[in-house]
């Protein structure tokens, strides 16, 4: 099933969007924080990393109960949702995806996700440069925030 979001879907200003980023951000300072004293037991989820000719493919396995948020993406990346039931809340609106599912991410998605069962997904992302060092990519891919965008001209 592919996602078609209808703008009238959407948050209708910046300014809801901004208060749906802020919560989300919110929300990731205080997993930080509860992990840092040690209140949350290790992360189980696993990650394998495939490379094609200037695609970066990361695949991501979320068990059930798994609490995640995401980082700020630069550029436009498919998303697959290979199997699994997953609730993600975006400044775009809150959804439940169902595996198999495929949608398309905006520059600047931040994303906040609860795995309702186990789930696989993916994110296709583009590497211009046929990048494999992970920190390098990572670097040309995520934001470090939205502010940073901002000056980019990237993202409202």
């Amino acid at each position: 099933m592919t996602l078609l979001v209808a703008v009238s879907d959407r948050p209708a200003t910046l300014p809801e969007r901004r208060v749906k980023r802020d919560k989300i951000v919110g929300l990731e300072h205080a997993l930080r924080e509860e992990l840092d004293v040690g209140s949350f037991p290790p992360s189980t989820e696993t990650v394998t990393h495939h490379h094609a000719d200037r695609l970066y493919g990361r695949e991501m396995f979320i068990p059930a109960g798994s609490l995640i948020v995401g980082k700020i993406h630069r550029y436009p990346c498919v998303n697959i949702i290979a199997s699994g039931k997953i609730k993600v809340v975006s400044e775009w609106g809150d959804e439940v995806f169902v595996g198999p599912h495929v949608f398309v991410s905006l520059p600047g998605a931040k994303r906040a996700v609860l795995a309702l069962t186990d789930v696989v997904w993916v994110t296709v992302h583009p590497n211009f440069d046929n990048e494999r060092d992970m920190e390098v990519l990572e670097k040309t891919l995520i934001a470090g925030s939205y502010v940073e965008l901002t000056h980019m001209g990237d993202v409202e």
